[in-house]
């Protein structure tokens, strides 16, 4: 018998764009019709209102994108106010309270996202390279980029987190290092997001790399690259606690970490997905079926104990404190040193995982080659 967590965290998706950028395969429109936005704000003040999970144990906020940035600040407001009323409580009584911003508009809205009560604000910066910017299609140059975090840094700011990405094509180390050095120039940087590029289909960079046309880092170069991020990062206090993730003490990304550790949570907008201890579901990526007919669901799944147990371990696993026996016991009643113990041994052999007492963890190794150890439990 394994155990339910409540839950703890609530995920909303802005689904609107200015532009599609080249590698991206999140869901989004490139909409900036307001009547669409206020119809699509309506219909989601209707589905947080008419959902019926308990939300009494709700710790963390995540509006994400798309970008959130395009709406209005009122409807974004008007979304706040519905969730407060599911929640029976300000969001200012929230663990944390994260805004996804892009840094391609006027910041003026800032300083409003603070009276809204969100504490933490993610930027999607990338690259502070311009020509790199371009290939990408962002909509920002460094200069912006820069500005954006300064103007985060007025408005109030202290947790700041920066999306970086590597791997790109015409990348080099140099870049690397000019990156490190900007972050270096803000303490209220906290957090670093750092991700290399996925050509995930459907997306214009796989187009490119299908028909040859996308001249992509080598495997040694792009490796280097990470191995610079991560002593650089190392360098400037942050700690690698997850395979894409660093903060300095104190400021991990407490929303995510609920992935990670199985907890329940709700996500609100079309293409937002949920997880409710034992049963995964997802919207329809389609803002306008959403804005006509309200959440209709593109998949909907319970888990059996197995699958369950197999999602506790790689998804545990991409954390660098790995996964605990005590908890996995208190969670399925069952042992994973029975359960996955030829995987767990031949790891170790591979010098993929290590044990430290009740637990295991990747090793340096492991996380270079993380998806050799995570296939092991899927």
């Amino acid at each position: 018998m394994f155990l339910i967590k409540p839950i703890k965290g609530i995920y909303i998706h802005v689904p609107f764009c200015l532009s599609k950028c080249n590698y991206c395969s999140f869901y989004s429109v490139t909409n900036s019709d307001f009547n669409v936005k206020f119809k699509y704000i309506t219909r989601l003040r209707q589905e947080i209102a008419r959902d019926r999970h308990y939300l009494g144990e709700v710790q963390t906020l995540y509006v994400g994108g798309g970008t959130p940035n395009t709406l209005p600040v009122d409807y974004l407001s008007a979304v706040l106010s519905k969730l407060e009323e599911r929640i029976e409580r300000p969001i200012t009584e929230l663990s944390e309270r994260t805004i996804e911003i892009n840094p391609s508009f006027k910041n003026y809205y800032l300083g409003a996202y603070r009276d809204l009560g969100f504490d933490r604000i993610s930027i999607g910066v990338q690259s502070f390279n311009n020509t790199l910017l371009k290939r990408l299609r962002r909509r920002h140059n460094r200069r912006k980029a820069l500005d954006t975090i300064e103007d985060a840094v007025r408005a109030g700011f202290d947790n700041i987190s920066i999306d970086l990405m590597f791997g790109l094509p015409g990348q080099n180390l140099e870049d690397i290092d000019e990156a490190l050095d900007y972050l270096s120039r803000y303490e209220q940087i906290k957090h670093v997001s750092a991700y290399s590029l996925s050509l995930d289909e459907g997306t214009y960079f796989y187009r490119l790399y299908q028909r040859g046309q996308l001249k992509l880092p080598d495997e040694d170069l792009e490796r280097q690259m990470q191995y610079r991020l991560n002593a650089g990062l190392k360098e400037l206090g942050f700690n690698h606690y997850e395979i894409s993730n660093y903060a300095k003490d104190g400021y991990h990304s407490k929303h995510n970490a609920l992935y990670w550790n199985l907890d329940g949570y709700l996500g609100f907008g079309p293409s937002a997905a949920s997880f409710t201890g034992d049963r995964r579901f997802a919207n329809k990526s389609d803002v306008f079926s959403y804005i006509n007919r309200g959440r209709s669901l593109s998949e909907a799944r319970r888990l059996d104990e197995t699958e369950l147990k197999g999602d506790f371990m790689f998804l545990g696993l991409r954390r660098s404190e790995g996964v605990s026996d005590s908890e996995y016991k208190k969670r399925f009643g069952t042992s994973f040193f029975d359960d996955y113990g030829a995987q767990i041994s031949s790891l170790i052999s591979r010098g993929l995982i290590f044990r430290d007492g009740e637990k295991i963890a990747l090793t340096p190794l492991g996380f270079d080659l993380a998806n050799q150890v995570f296939v092991e439990f899927v």
